[in-house]
């Protein structure tokens, strides 16, 4: 029987890859506060300056990074349990030995660990070798002066505003305030209530210091949660949803810069929270969606704001996106579908439906139109990523990559299209960004610390995020344009391929000599074309 060849990557070992080194050479006890303590030596070489140094640390000291990385990552490496008796056998302290060397060698393979800052201190990277430490993202502007929860915003930077919409998230208080809001039919209605929901539009600015300032100019009060809203530009009309099931028009008074807004309209449309509006200001067609499974088109050139029904869904609906340019609309709905409607008719007609590769509520939605490409997350951790092609030709809109990330639950997503990363925003309060070239996370940060992240912007130029949650707060982050130095990225790229040529030469080899026979001249050149096995 012919000898079984091994894979090339297990040939390899993915610590070469690794832009440091580490290793536990030893451990030590010494006699601390009237005990003896066992130190663990961690030493570390830089790969790309070759400097090398070494820092002792305690297990507690592990146990401590190990518990604050927990909280921020999913799947985090483990470290060997707390033993109920002091381990002080050689062989017991070998055995903990190494596996905090694996513990520290898996961290440094997962990019977004590796650039913690957390970890980052615990190797003493900054100072030994800060070619490679992460380029921060930086808290530019906190705004928390909201009285709701942020279900919503939009950014119009040229014309100096931001429009939000709140709800009121703490689920007794919104009991008590529906039960106090309550009315029934033959009662009269007056204008007080206890607001439950809100939309706002405030002015938003720069300063001379380039950081934004953000004050109140208008805003609009519902006995209802206020879940969706959008700006329409040309008109500048603005159209807001509620959990109720209706949509709100007002369009702003000329030469009062927003400050006041005339009430344009109240439509009874759907039955349940709507889940996404839009506008054409060219034919003044409102396009909206809900939970219940309703798909409308209403004609507001009409006074009677008549309404077609152009789809009914098998599931509630969670997301519509209005491709203007384009003269089309993405729907996603609570069981991983995705719908492409063409509105150069009206009423719209479907053009294209997909199934995800992976059944799950699709709650973020982003559209690419620089690349092409729709980018969908689910509350099941999976992201989709959908290669949309030339307008006109959504027919052939297909399904190109699909990745899982676990256990988290993602509210929100936005591109960066000037780099081939997708950003998310999740449950509890985290911002991760994703290298799409192999799904891979490259960094972290809670944004909102144990509160959803429900909507982000992202201002491509200034290279600034936007995000707002549930605890009442909207911030402003600047993004670095490299996570990484020139010296670590370019050390990456080259390491790569130079370990991908390696692998590629050994499949080589290992398939086509054999002892005792030369190879021809027309295989020199297989296993040469760098790709990674």
């Amino acid at each position: 029987m012919a000898e079984k060849v091994k894979n090339p990557t297990e040939i390899i070992d993915p610590n070469l890859l690794a832009i440091i080194g580490i290793s536990i050479k030893s451990f030590s006890e010494k006699y601390i506060s009237g005990k003896t303590v066992t130190f663990y030596e961690v030493e570390i070489t830089s790969h790309i300056t070759q400097n090398s140094w070494s820092v002792e640390r305690r297990y507690n000291e592990f146990k401590t990074l190990h518990s604050s990385l927990s909280k921020k990552y999913l799947n985090l490496p483990p470290i060997p349990g707390i033993s109920f008796f002091k381990i002080t056998s050689e062989d017991q302290l070998n055995k903990r030995k190494v596996a905090l060397e694996k513990f520290l060698r898996d961290c440094v393979q997962r990019k977004d660990i590796f650039l913690n800052s957390d970890f980052s201190n615990f190797l003493e990277l900054e100072k030994n070798a800060p070619e490679v430490v992460a380029n921060d993202v930086k808290n530019k502007y906190e705004y928390k002066k909201l009285p709701l929860g942020v279900r919503g915003f939009i950014l119009v930077p040229h014309k100096e505003i931001m429009c939000v919409c709140c709800s009121d998230m703490n689920i007794i208080s919104r009991a008590d305030s529906m039960i106090s809001n309550f009315s029934f039919p033959w009662e009269k209605k007056g204008d007080s209530h206890i607001p439950l929901g809100a939309a706002f539009i405030y002015q938003c600015k720069p300063d001379e210091k380039e950081i934004y300032t953000i004050h109140k100019i208008w805003v609009k009060s519902f006995p209802i949660q206020t879940g969706v809203i959008y700006w329409e530009d040309k008109t500048e009309v603005y159209c807001v949803g509620n959990d109720d099931g209706k949509i709100h028009l007002f369009k702003a008074v000329p030469k009062t810069h927003y400050l006041n807004m005339d009430n344009i309209g109240e439509l009874a449309i759907h039955s349940n929270r709507v889940m996404g509006l839009a506008l054409d200001p060219e034919t003044n067609n409102l396009f909206s969606c809900s939970t219940d499974k309703s798909f409308y088109a209403t004609d507001l050139k009409s006074p009677e704001f008549p309404r077609v029904l152009i789809h009914v869904s098998t599931s509630g609906y969670t997301n519509l996106i209005y491709d203007s340019g384009n003269h089309r609309i993405f729907l996603t709905n609570e069981e991983g579908e995705v719908s492409i409607y063409s509105t150069v008719v009206y009423p719209p007609n479907l053009v294209r439906s997909i199934i995800t590769s992976t059944i799950g509520c699709i709650r973020a939605a982003y559209l690419d139109n620089v690349n092409k490409i729709l980018y969908t997350g689910k509350v099941n951790g999976m992201i989709n990523i959908i290669y949309l092609g030339d307008p006109g030709k959504e027919r052939l809109v297909s399904e190109t990559g699909c990745f899982s990330i676990g256990k988290m639950k993602i509210r929100v997503c936005v591109g960066n299209p000037n780099s081939n990363e997708l950003i998310t925003g999740d449950e509890v309060g985290r911002v991760t960004v994703w290298n799409l070239k192999n799904g891979n996370p490259i960094y972290l940060w809670e944004a909102h610390p144990n509160s959803a992240i429900t909507q982000m912007w992202f201002q491509t130029k200034e290279n600034l995020l936007w995000t707002g949650g549930k605890d009442k707060k909207i911030n402003v982050w600047q993004l670095p344009e490299k996570w990484v130095s020139n010296e670590a990225e370019n050390y990456e790229v080259n390491e790569v391929k130079n370990i991908t040529a390696k692998m590629s030469v050994m499949k080589f080899e290992k398939r086509y000599k054999k002892e005792g026979e030369m190879d021809s001249d027309d295989d020199d050149l297989n296993g040469w074309d760098f790709r990674e096995y």
